[in-house]
């Protein structure tokens, strides 16, 4: 039997060995690894790193399709850019069509809403598999950071009914989360669809265990012996306003407490001159290997899952650091996440939006750590048990290599 073609849409997905966080390039690499003859199609621009892409190396092969590329995650131009990509990537697929003959399979992340409406297209045409995995549910996230008026109603009515024609087409649908997964069942149960998925993010746990501690604090920070950590987008759909805040009454009457802010965004310079007009003890770090940041979340205490009020977030890339990390988390996302953390000793949660609710989650996990030393061996004992992808992405994995629908 001949290796089965699998064709990878995933826009956001970063190939590069370095990104092992990455879902698609696991997905890719395990593909590959079992045999499978892998062609992943990206975004040319890079969105973490705000710049397009110069190389792809990767033991598959990547195809990475035109985009202009943008400088803000919620703006016009970024929607103008990734219409461009859902406009040409049915070239780029065609092109791999004549190239390499048809798919057997086609993998496609939502979103992007219209490059996966385009792949279901093509995959009925070819004949192909079609299996949806449901990264994120914009536009129903947009919510979140932008009151709809007008015209701005109708188009959301229009990409989230883009969103819904790709989840109907798909033969089957995978979610990283439980509720992405009801999301996908909504349109799906009652056409009488197979039901979604869910496969959380999870992650390598070798990769993890194998990062040590950071072995020092960043300068002005010596001597902490509570630290905060926020690893991730310094974006407007993040509470990093409330966490400021906190984290200032916190260090008034704690002040051996430090902050990390790990990651880089729009907000960033705002966010330096705000931490110095506040006298904070606080250091960011701009982009950093993920490496790295997994190291500074090893050397701290509290994981910081902040996202402002409103938005449609189950489940983040941050949180299922934090965990890999052993690093117990104070979360404002509402829902499974909450569920998870408080139901399992993971951590605690506040009100996105109350600086006091915040405080008083940090001071409920400094004391739970003068407490119980142990209490991180118990978060990372969690994630070995429920977040290996060695075995959790299993489902997935096997439905891309079972070959075309008889």
């Amino acid at each position: 039997m001949s290796a089965p073609v699998v064709w990878v849409v995933s826009p956001f997905s970063d190939p590069s060995p370095e990104a092992e966080f990455d879902r698609y390039r696991f997905i890719c690499a395990e593909l590959t690894r079992r045999g499978a003859r892998v062609c992943q199609f990206v975004s040319s621009f890079d969105h973490g790193r705000k710049r397009h892409r110069t190389g792809h190396p990767a033991a598959w092969r990547v195809v990475p399709v035109p985009e202009p590329g943008y400088s803000r995650n919620v703006s016009v131009r970024r929607l103008a850019s990734h219409l461009v990509f859902d406009a040409l990537v049915i070239l780029y697929l065609l092109r791999e069509m004549f190239r390499g003959g048809r798919p057997d399979v086609i993998l496609s992340a939502v979103p992007h809403n219209g490059a996966a409406c385009v792949a279901g297209a093509l995959a009925r045409i070819s004949g192909a598999r079609f299996v949806v995995d449901v990264h994120d549910t914009w536009p129903e996230s947009l919510l979140g950071v932008t009151r709809l008026r007008g015209p701005m109603r109708v188009g959301y009515r229009i990409w989230k009914a883009v969103a819904d024609a790709a989840l109907v087409a798909a033969d089957q649908v995978f979610a990283e989360s439980n509720r992405y997964a009801l999301r996908a069942d909504e349109v799906r149960i009652p056409r009488g669809k197979s039901k979604a998925r869910a496969i959380l993010l999870g992650g390598d746990l070798a990769y993890y265990d194998a990062i040590a501690p950071a072995g020092r604090l960043p300068d002005g920070l010596e001597g902490a012996r509570f630290v905060v950590a926020y690893a991730g987008t310094l974006g407007a759909n993040y509470d990093l306003d409330c966490v400021l805040e906190a984290f200032s009454l916190l260090a008034a009457d704690q002040p051996d407490s430090a902050l990390l802010l790990l990651g880089r965004g729009e907000r960033e310079e705002d966010l330096r001159r705000a931490i110095g007009r506040a006298g904070i003890r606080a250091w960011v770090s701009g982009r950093i290997p993920h490496a790295s940041l997994v190291a500074h979340l090893k050397r701290s205490h509290v994981g910081l899952n902040a996202f402002q009020a409103g938005g449609n977030v189950a489940y983040s890339y941050k949180l299922n650091d934090y965990l890999l990390s052993g690093l117990p988390v104070v979360n404002s996302l509402p829902g499974e996440s909450a569920e998870m953390l408080e139901g399992n000793g993971l951590g605690y949660s506040y009100r996105a939006g109350d600086p006091v609710d915040l405080l008083a989650a940090l001071r409920a996990a400094r004391l739970r750590w003068d407490a119980d030393p142990k209490w991180g061996s118990d978060v990372l004992a969690f994630a070995r048990r429920h977040l290996d992808r060695g075995t959790s992405y299993d489902d997935l994995l096997r439905c891309c290599l079972s070959g075309r629908p008889a």
